[in-house]
């Protein structure tokens, strides 16, 4: 189960790290 939780952080980090590459901060 934990590996899957993991999965997920590393999918919202990589969509984090596109954005910033982007410049797109709209938080």
């Amino acid at each position: 189960m934990g590996g899957r939780k993991r999965e997920m952080i590393l999918e919202k980090a990589e969509e984090l790290d596109v954005k910033v590459l982007n410049g797109d901060t709209d938080e």
